[in-house]
């Protein structure tokens, strides 16, 4: 994990999301291939893995 990494992720992404911190947690995703687990609408148009629409 190279939280620089994540940070340059979280500059090119699009802005469909309001709240800081879940743009962090999809930048962080991407980043990781990680599967997020909520039921926020907004993450899904980010094209990540969601548990729990």
């Amino acid at each position: 994990m190279n939280i620089f990494e994540h940070l340059l992720h979280l500059l090119k992404l699009q802005y469909h999301h309001c709240d800081p911190f879940d743009r962090v947690i999809v930048a962080q995703s991407k980043e990781e291939n990680l599967t997020v687990i909520t039921k926020d609408p907004n993450f899904s148009k980010y094209n990540i893995k969601i548990l729990w629409e």
